[in-house]
């Protein structure tokens, strides 16, 4: 498996975590890289790990709409998600 895949998953999933959750991935065990192998391996997108993330740990998302979902829901991302991300660097998002 190429890890440059993994990083890919882990930094969309640090992106949504911090967007949505005001989480890092150092929160979660999405930072290990063979839980985020064996999802890969599975099919599992980033969006529908930190679902069940969410679903396990009740997590309450940290937008300041009254009606956001706790669920994440696939959105496009033109260009990557680390241009959604308020142009943070990809490396803190590892922090």
């Amino acid at each position: 498996m190429d890890t440059n895949e993994i990083r890919e998953y882990q930094t969309i999933a640090a992106c949504l975590l911090k967007k949505h959750f005001g989480l890092t991935l150092n929160d979660t065990n999405l930072h290990d890289d063979a839980v985020v192998l064996a999802l890969i391996k599975r099919g599992v997108p980033a969006f529908e790990a930190i679902n069940q993330l969410v679903e396990k740990y009740h997590l309450d998302r940290t937008e300041c709409l009254v009606t956001a979902k706790p669920i994440i829901e696939p959105e496009p991302f033109p260009g990557g998600c680390i241009r959604n991300c308020a142009g943070e660097d990809p490396a803190r998002l590892y922090q």
